[in-house]
């Protein structure tokens, strides 16, 4: 879990209710297409807030943090004890499932920071918060989905990579348009159906093994290697 800086100390912090979510949103798209938007293409970033934005269940359960300087609202996160990874309220695939404390992390959720704030110690401040949170309720251990514009900040709050999420987009011919770990649900486009492949494979084609291939007498001809 968290190492400690002193960076976040210079921070105050409170819960969000449903009155802050307009200034929540606000913060969010900013976030988004400032820090993560010059990080991908036009078509990638605008595909991203299908799975980025507020999930107001973090608000409902008071889980959801707002961070201020002063007056300033510079960033927000939180934390859960549901089974959904990430996402807003449109994103599909949520479970509200709570977690069980003996077996499974707590979520880091939804964290986000004003661009004139980055660096200064608010995402340190909003991991710390989650965590402790996390462990009152018995959580051992936390994980979260985390995107290439957060990816230094998890790592140096003592976070490693146990899966990189990857895929493929198949256009309307059929065609491998794209395929990688670049390719995930944070970056195809909206229009694209998403089907969930873990544990399956893919081929570019199959032969069925009982056409014959061969005249009679190169029966031999059938048998591959």
């Amino acid at each position: 879990m968290n190492k400690k800086s002193d960076s976040w100390k210079n921070f105050e912090h409170r819960i969000a209710c449903s009155n802050d979510i307009p200034k929540i949103q606000e913060l969010m798209e900013l976030s988004i297409r400032q820090l993560l938007g010059p990080l991908l293409t036009t078509s990638q970033l605008e595909a991203s807030f299908d799975s980025m934005g507020l999930d107001d269940q973090l608000i409902q359960d008071g889980t959801y943090f707002m961070v201020f300087k002063g007056d300033i609202f510079v960033g927000c996160g939180g934390w859960s004890n549901r089974q959904t990874l990430f996402g807003g309220n449109h994103t599909p695939n949520r479970d509200n499932e709570f977690l069980d404390p003996d077996k499974d992390s707590a979520r880091i959720r939804a964290m986000y920071t004003h661009p004139e704030w980055i660096r200064m110690g608010v995402g340190s401040l909003v991991i710390h918060l989650g965590e402790t949170e996390a462990k009152k309720l018995g959580f051992k251990k936390c994980e979260l989905m985390a995107t290439l514009s957060g990816k230094l900040l998890y790592e140096t709050q003592g976070y490693n990579s146990i899966e990189e999420i990857g895929g493929l987009i198949i256009d309307e011919e059929g065609k491998i348009g794209a395929v990688g770990k670049k390719v995930n649900k944070n970056n195809i486009p909206s229009r694209e159906k998403y089907i969930d492949l873990k544990e399956k494979y893919i081929f570019p084609g199959l032969v069925d093994m009982r056409v014959f291939v061969g005249e009679p007498g190169y029966e031999y001809k059938e048998n591959f290697r």
